[in-house]
């Protein structure tokens, strides 16, 4: 991948960022704000049939979808990406009660990506 051929500084400063910045800022911002605040949402509006029903799973959804339009500046690929990932992060949140395992998942997937999919820019 781009990112192993460059030097150790760069290589730490990636990993740095992607890892703990942007995974853990991120996940605070889309679980337990985002995702947090459409739960509430959902479960007060009874007229929205499905969606308040099951409003956890509502606002996984819809906060998937917001999340991938966070990535738009990155391209079609990279949408997509984080439309699964953050249903991933959605669904591990919620089930674990924590935001332990949507950060964990969420740096383990932006390492993964930098070092094999070239999305970053490295020189």
């Amino acid at each position: 991948g781009g990112l192993w051929r460059s030097g150790w500084f760069v290589i730490y400063d990636s990993l740095f960022t992607w890892l703990l910045v942007v995974g853990i800022s991120e996940e605070i911002i889309f679980r337990c704000g985002v995702l947090t605040l459409i739960v509430g949402l959902l479960a007060r509006k009874q007229r929205l049939g499905w969606w308040s029903r099951r409003p956890r799973l509502g606002a996984v959804i819809l906060t998937s979808l917001l999340f991938a339009l966070a990535h738009l500046f990155r391209g079609a690929t990279l949408i997509f990406l984080a439309l699964l990932a953050s249903l991933l992060y959605g669904v591990a949140f919620v089930a674990g009660k924590s935001l332990f395992g949507p950060v964990l998942l969420h740096g383990l997937l932006n390492v993964l990506i930098l070092m094999n999919f070239h999305l970053a820019d490295f020189k």
